[in-house]
């Protein structure tokens, strides 16, 4: 993916097999926009660009984000706007974290189900002794059950 760009994707129509007269409004109801970062060493490091990668990146300090943004885009610091500076500098780190821990807990999920199910098979156990011996959380408990009894519904 190139760094510092911003790119539109639409939906265009494209006649296969006859010709339509249908209008645009009818059928572009999506338009994608991507924005790649990429920091102040790449090509395009300005505007909107830079803005957004002043406000995003966990690497610059909030006096240093207040001074760029007073100095470079005449943009005047009070306290309201400093607060949302630092919400903006948070929100990239939260979209970090949600995201880990969303892959970490589907990892966990993953590998806590296919040890249970194994036990289930080698050592012909119920589901219950199986999470006890592994320790399964009592908040997991009814999930992971749920989750392999509706398995072996369908097999």
């Amino acid at each position: 993916m190139q760094k510092n760009t911003i790119a539109k994707y639409s939906i265009i129509e494209d006649n296969v097999i006859g010709i339509t007269d249908e209008k645009t409004e009818n059928y572009d109801l999506i338009n994608v926009i991507t924005v790649c970062l990429g920091g102040q060493n790449k090509e395009h490091y300005e505007g909107l660009l830079k803005v957004l990668d002043v406000l995003l990146t966990s690497e610059r300090t909030l006096d240093d984000k207040r001074h760029i943004l007073q100095e470079e885009f005449g943009i005047v610091m009070n306290e309201k706007i400093e607060s949302e500076v630092w919400d903006m500098c948070n929100l990239s780190i939260g979209v970090y974290e949600e995201g880990y821990n969303d892959a970490y807990n589907d990892a966990y999920d993953e590998s806590a189900l296919n040890a249970i199910k194994s036990l289930m098979n080698k050592k012909g156990w119920d589901i219950e002794e199986c999470m006890e011996v592994l320790d399964v959380p009592q908040d997991k408990q009814e999930e992971y059950k749920e989750t392999i009894l509706s398995e072996l519904a369908t097999v």
